[in-house]
């Protein structure tokens, strides 16, 4: 079995680079931390960070070929582009929805795109957007997006 770097790797570590650098630019762009509670670009500089470390990894990683692979392993270009599609649809969601819908619709696609069957899919995606929320905006006070829909719903 031979080991080498894939291309699709390459240039999944590339973009991966690529969004955490804007990720990290478009963070110095946010106003200083209104209370004392935690500053609101720590949690997307981390993030950041774990996709340039990933990024490295699927650069410099050798794996063997799907075809190689015990179990036959399937190149899915088409997932691919549908997961990436699904990040950029959350980052325009974000703003009007808020963080909770449109990180619900994020995370179930996600999720059915790895194969989770539905009855496991649909509460993982709706408590993940809620114990983060939970978390960051209640027990720490780091802002997140309300979305501009609940400002009609609420006074």
């Amino acid at each position: 079995m031979t080991h080498a770097r894939r291309p699709s790797d390459l240039i999944a570590g590339g973009i991966l680079w690529v969004i955490a650098v804007i990720i990290w630019w478009q963070s110095t762009t946010w106003p200083a931390a209104a209370d004392v509670a935690g500053n609101p670009v720590v949690l997307p500089r981390i993030i950041a960070g774990i996709m340039v470390v990933v990024g490295l990894a699927l650069v410099l990683r050798r794996r063997p070929d799907p075809e190689e692979v015990e179990g036959g392993g399937r190149h899915r270009p088409r997932d691919t582009v549908l997961a990436v599609g699904t990040t950029v649809a959350l980052a325009l969601l974000l703003d009007p929805l808020g963080l909770i819908p449109a990180g619900i619709l994020y995370v179930l696609v996600l999720q059915r795109l790895v194969g989770a069957p539905w009855r496991i899919a649909v509460p993982f995606a709706v408590a993940t957007p809620v114990a983060i929320w939970l978390v960051f905006v209640t027990a720490l006070h780091v802002p997140l997006p309300v979305g501009e829909i609940w400002s009609f719903v609420s006074p």
